[in-house]
């Protein structure tokens, strides 16, 4: 797009040419001035016509260097102009507003990617937890103290949660390829997630967010300057209605033709004015406005869609936050539970059962928080999209 604005500028410049033609052409004048029917008047015809001033060689080499200069074009050139250099700065802000897409793809990819890492110490948090609980089960049971039914059921959840922790390393796995994907690394490259989730709760009120969005906006900016751009082009469809003028100035050697032909210096003005071009002048004009009608529906539309954004953005973290909160407490009281679960079995008073429901509590809990933690940190990482600040600017 920036070099289509230079080729716009550039037609409004001089432009400059040097021309060489070599010609070679089998001319006799005595034929030409009827040698072969009058012989009298074609031998002469040197005599009458001043030697051979009026002969050409049978090779002429013409030089010429031009300059030409356009000087009123109905302000089609600069409209022109000024048409490409908006679009080059339209192009520009999109291509800002892709950098902030694959940003936040990339950071979705990263909690992600931390979300299945600590999915993977809760599982295997757990399947420690029901290995011992499996020995402690089949200790109780070599003395007497439960029945093969309870060593059975610890058994067939430990197996379970072996099976998760499994799950949870392919998942883990799958997260890493795709981070690698997003940050174009080759497959085999290792990674080490040295951070954790991050956000917080928006100061400022939606309305305030969305208004900073209308403004900073990458997206809108460039519908901004692509609106911009259409206007010009109305202007320069207009211009076409208006007549064009331009000086050319022209040097000529000559060399072999005839001493009559003129060369040197050669200075021109001209001027048209098309009257009537079979409708081609109104159709484009009439296109250029319905492009300009469509691209101001399009801004608007834009700006809609920006402020849902915003908002649904905002909603999310609060959201998210409050189901932090939620899942914090549901985890200390499930770790609560466990503890008092496991006292009670231990005093007699409790079952094998109620630690196994206590653990599995717990870790439903766990996996629950840690899901809540990358959606508060996916939410803070869209609202910041939404409202055009730069990625991790906090």
């Amino acid at each position: 797009a920036s070099a289509r604005a230079r080729e716009a500028r550039a037609a409004m410049l001089p432009q400059a040419a040097i021309e060489t033609l070599l010609a070679y052409q089998d001319f006799d004048y005595t034929d030409a001035f009827g040698g072969g029917r009058f012989p009298i008047l074609g031998a002469a015809a040197p005599l009458l016509l001043g030697g051979d001033q009026f002969a050409p060689d049978s090779v002429t080499r013409t030089d010429r260097f031009s300059v030409t200069q356009p000087l009123f074009a109905g302000g089609q050139l600069r409209a022109a102009a000024q048409a490409a250099g908006f679009l080059a700065e339209a192009e520009a802000w999109r291509r800002e507003e892709t950098a902030h897409e694959i940003a936040l793809e990339a950071e979705e990819a990263y909690y992600d990617a931390v979300l299945a890492g600590s999915l993977v110490r809760v599982a295997n948090a757990s399947v420690d937890t029901f290995q011992r609980l499996f020995r402690d089960a089949t200790e109780l049971f070599e003395a007497g103290a439960v029945s093969r039914y309870e060593v059975m059921r610890t058994e067939t959840e430990l197996r379970a949660r072996e099976a998760d922790a499994t799950a949870a390393v392919n998942a883990r796995r799958l997260a890493h390829m795709r981070l690698r994907s997003v940050l174009a690394l080759p497959q085999e490259t290792p990674l080490t997630l040295a951070g954790t989730f991050t956000g917080s709760l928006p100061e400022a009120p939606p309305a305030e967010l969305a208004a900073e969005a209308l403004e900073a906006r990458p997206a809108l900016k460039a519908l901004r300057q692509a609106q911009e751009a259409a206007d010009a082009n109305i202007r320069r469809a207009r211009g076409a209605f208006l007549p064009e003028v331009g000086a050319s100035v022209e040097w000529t050697h000559l060399d072999g033709a005839p001493a009559i032909t003129p060369d040197g210096w050669r200075f021109s003005l001209g001027a048209q004015w098309r009257l009537f071009t079979g409708g081609q002048r109104r159709a484009s004009a009439a296109a250029a406005r319905a492009e300009a009608r469509g691209l101001s529906h399009e801004l608007r539309e834009a700006e809609q869609l920006i402020e849902l954004d915003v908002h649904q953005a905002y909603t999310r973290i609060h959201d998210a936050a409050a189901k932090v909160r939620g899942e914090r407490r549901t985890v200390e009281l499930a770790r609560e539970g466990l503890r008092m679960a496991e006292i009670r079995f231990q005093e007699g008073a409790g079952t094998q059962s109620e630690v196994l429901e206590a653990e599995l509590a717990l870790t439903n809990a766990e996996t629950s928080l840690v899901q809540a933690l990358r959606d508060f940190s996916v939410a803070n990482a869209a609202l910041r999209k939404a409202t055009g600040r730069p990625p991790l600017a906090d």
